[in-house]
């Protein structure tokens, strides 16, 4: 686990925010500290934290978060997901893959 956001940073009404995760990166010969090495969307609704992958199922695009309708839209090739992470069309092969979640005080 990564630590990603404290709580009080998430809207209590469930609107998802992206956040970046942060790690050291190495590789054969180079210790990079502090990377971003992806992001995801996490929503708080009551006292549980549920964290999307913002990674396209698709083909790998980023999803977006569209305030408007409430919804994830991949701008690629217009997968769309519910709120839930459900897929709302017939485009992606699946919802979006949700991550394994830590609260820690």
């Amino acid at each position: 686990f990564l630590p990603v956001a404290n709580l009080t940073e998430l809207p209590d009404d469930g609107t998802p925010l992206r956040f970046s995760l942060i790690a050291d990166k190495i590789d054969a010969w180079n210790l990079f500290r502090n990377q971003t090495i992806g992001t995801v969307y996490l929503r708080k609704i009551a006292d549980q934290v549920i964290a999307f992958n913002d990674t396209c199922p698709h083909l790998g695009c980023k999803v977006d978060y569209k305030s408007s309708s409430k919804t994830f839209f991949c701008p690629c090739h217009a997968s769309a997901f519910s709120l839930e992470g459900d897929k709302t069309n017939d485009i992606p092969p699946r919802g979006l893959d949700t991550l394994a979640v830590k609260v820690d005080s």
